[in-house]
């Protein structure tokens, strides 16, 4: 950190070779706040240059030879006799160390106040999210955004394991809105929890990001290497870093029930549905709605309990009330606790009653449309029941959806993929069933 140097004849300093901090609880306080002082403080014109300069002197250790060399400062007992000049608050007594430029002084002490008991970001950490709930009230529904910081490799070199008080900046936009912004600082598992409230019906996308800055004491040297007696000392450190993250939180995250696939498959005698969730909260009951495709007027024929399970459950009905030959529209509506009712979108087109000897191969369709954006439908075939595993890769060969994984009965099934969430790109679908594998491309553009 490159200071201009003061007409100050103290010989104070930070005494680590390096900075890594021990069990002494004023030294790791010291440390802490020396990294967020110089991360969070950017000088920009003289006087702010000398009064940095004061405050890393305010954060320093006593070296007088005697029982308290090598203690920080602001761990000094004022009883003891040690001086304070009464013109800032008298705790912790960061007046020790003083400046003759009163002005200068003050904003010193304002900065070491402000610092004690904070820590950074340090390199080689990371941020965990979670969307938890949500919860339903009425028309609306609250999820709570959690995210916490996770240690890496630079705090293990330094030995911070403290994850309370480390500062980060928010930008939270729901939608097309201006993005709200405000400051966090972590709790002592270094999470911040951030509540976002939203009509059930058409919520819109949530995009969260966090910014943070990192800095950290790395060793000091006198103004005059050849003699540390009656000389200033500087401290060399890791120039402040910004560091950004990034999320988006679909809407479908405000449903009482996130639907993560829908199917439906002919039968002999009538129409087999299934589906699966990725999440359900305050959940009551399923509804399940049919018209003759194309006719619109959906009807309701069935009422399904739901398992509401927080992390997902799979159901399954089957339609023998229909009449034979018909294709059909089918579509899921969830009712919540307080009778909010939500109809998903997206529905399964099927014909009912077809007889499974007219499918005799496995086969895996074109899907359609395809380039797409966001979503596309995926048609294959089996012509016996069969285990069925359908997936999504990216061109790294990484998985990134799963969109069937059970069993299925012998016809034509249709799948949709919703990639909202997922950025523009080459992705590969990939079908295995019994001894049969197919894979092809899809194209989403954005």
């Amino acid at each position: 950190m490159d200071l201009y140097h003061p007409a100050q004849t103290q010989n104070y300093g930070i005494d680590y070779f390096p900075a890594v901090i021990t069990d002494d609880s004023c030294r790791k306080a010291q440390l802490t706040a020396l990294a967020y002082l110089m991360a969070w403080n950017y000088p920009t014109n003289t006087f702010e240059d000398d009064a940095m300069q004061l405050a890393i002197w305010k954060l320093s250790s006593i070296r007088n030879g005697g029982p308290d060399d090598g203690l920080p400062h602001f761990c000094y007992d004022a009883g003891r006799g040690y001086p304070n000049f009464g013109d800032t608050p008298t705790y912790p007594y960061v007046n020790t160390v003083y400046g003759s430029n009163v002005p200068r002084n003050d904003w010193a002490n304002t900065r070491i106040l402000d610092a004690i008991g904070k820590n950074v970001w340090l390199p080689g950490d990371s941020i965990s999210d979670a969307c938890i709930g949500p919860v339903v009230d009425g028309d609306y529904a609250t999820v709570t955004l959690k995210f916490c910081v996770v240690r890496g490799i630079g705090a293990a070199l330094v030995n911070d394991t403290c994850l309370a008080n480390i500062k980060l900046n928010a930008s939270v936009q729901i939608g097309d809105n201006p993005a709200d912004e405000a400051t966090f600082y972590t709790d002592e598992n270094g999470c911040i929890e951030i509540n976002v409230t939203q009509p059930i019906l058409n919520p819109d996308s949530v995009y969260v990001t966090l910014c943070t800055k990192s800095s950290w004491a790395l060793a000091l040297v006198g103004c005059d290497e050849s003699t540390f007696n009656n000389n200033q000392w500087l401290v060399w450190a890791l120039e402040p870093i910004d560091t950004c993250f990034s999320w988006a939180f679909p809407g479908d995250k405000w449903l009482s029930v996130e639907l993560a696939g829908f199917d439906a498959y002919s039968t002999t005698d009538g129409v087999d549905l299934q589906w699966i969730t990725a999440s359900e909260a305050n959940a009551d009951h399923w509804e399940i709605e049919r018209c003759v495709n194309g006719q619109g007027g959906f009807e309701l024929i069935a009422q399904i309990p739901a398992q509401n399970s927080a992390t997902g459950a799979t159901y399954s009905f089957a339609d023998r009330v229909g009449l034979n030959g018909t294709t059909y529209d089918y579509r899921l509506a969830d009712v919540d606790a307080n009778g909010v009712r939500t109809v998903h979108p997206g529905t399964v087109t099927v014909l009912y009653g077809s007889h499974p000897a007219s499918v005799t191969e496995y086969s895996l369709a074109d899907a359609y449309p395809n380039p797409f954006n966001p979503t596309t439908t995926i048609s294959f075939t089996v012509p016996e029941a069969a285990a069925v595993q359908l997936r999504i890769y990216d061109l790294t060969g990484r998985a990134v959806a799963e969109l069937m994984n059970g069993v299925v009965q012998a016809g034509e099934h249709s799948i949709e993929w919703n990639a909202e969430n997922m950025p523009s790109g080459t992705y590969f679908y990939s079908l295995t069933a019994a001894n049969f594998t197919a894979t092809k491309k899809l194209l989403l553009l954005k």
